[in-house]
């Protein structure tokens, strides 16, 4: 089966890529999976605020999750990079995203976040060029 983003432009990539959510839940089931979907969104919700489990509004996790539920993991799902199962509400990566880590880094080296927004940007398409 061939993957949606096999064919895809550089759009369709930057696009998945595009939110902070779909890159966190990405960066999290390559350390986790699978995870139920609570799981994923506590654990977003975590690196989004840095800050510890307990420290956490049940509301910014609430509303992570429904963001990832309707918007994000169908997104992501739809481009063959991972899979839902509302049945144990579970979701897991698909083993597709090596198009992806060509442009985002989805390990982070040990004791490392993910880079930011800033960090993933600096480096441009081409590299650093200093």
């Amino acid at each position: 089966m061939s993957s949606h983003l096999e064919d895809s432009s550089l759009d369709t990539i930057y696009g998945l890529l595009a939110h902070q959510h779909r890159r966190y839940a990405l960066t999290c089931l390559t350390e986790h999976e699978p995870v139920t979907l609570p799981e994923l969104a506590e654990e977003i919700a975590r690196r989004k605020n840095d800050d510890p489990v307990t420290e956490l509004s049940e509301d910014d996790v609430l509303q992570i999750e429904l963001s990832l539920y309707h918007v994000h993991l169908p997104r992501l799902a739809e481009a063959s990079l991972l899979e839902y199962n509302p049945e144990r509400n579970t979701v897991m990566l698909t083993g597709n995203t090596d198009e992806i880590t060509r442009f985002y880094p989805l390990e982070a080296p040990e004791s490392e976040e993910p880079p930011t927004d800033e960090e993933s940007v600096s480096g441009g398409l081409y590299g650093d060029s200093s």
